[in-house]
């Protein structure tokens, strides 16, 4: 998948985010139903973009992970993360390495303008003890939380 002058595909080694970390999060809804709604439009995106992800768990916390790397028509490289982590849906890389930045900001715009794939899961948010079941169908995407823990 392609933005701007950067392609972006999924490889699959977590060796390559050492020494990474968070670079950016989407921007934030204002209130709960839209962040549930962007967090499973973000991942559905990603889902239409590179397929399933490297890692995924049943916890929020650590709900999935996909290491992407990104190259420019000059052949720079980047390795970046697209994950969900404590903070929500976020993009990580080398955030030592100011030329990132940009590259991390294609990414996120490629994936705001790609309409999601259907998926459903669940996960389990352990900081409200609540069960999360979040997707999407048709371009639409769904939040619902439920208290305790439903998973089994």
């Amino acid at each position: 998948m392609s933005s701007s002058n950067i392609d972006f595909k999924s490889v699959e080694d977590t060796n390559l985010l050492s020494g990474t970390g968070k670079l950016l999060n989407p921007p934030f809804p204002d209130n709960m139903d839209d962040y549930g709604r962007s967090a499973a439009s973000f991942r559905g995106s990603l889902l239409y973009l590179f397929g399933q992800p490297l890692e995924k768990s049943n916890l929020a916390d650590e709900a999935y992970l996909y290491v992407i790397e990104a190259e420019d028509d000059q052949g720079n490289t980047w390795i970046l993360s697209a994950y969900q982590g404590p903070s929500g849906p976020a993009i990580g890389g080398e955030y030592l390495n100011e030329s990132i930045i940009p590259v991390a900001e294609s990414l996120l715009q490629l994936i705001e303008s790609t309409t999601p794939a259907d998926f459903e899961e669940m996960v389990y948010y352990q900081d409200s003890d609540s069960t999360i079941t979040y997707g999407c169908a048709d371009g639409n995407c769904f939040w619902h939380e439920k208290p305790g823990n439903h998973l089994d």
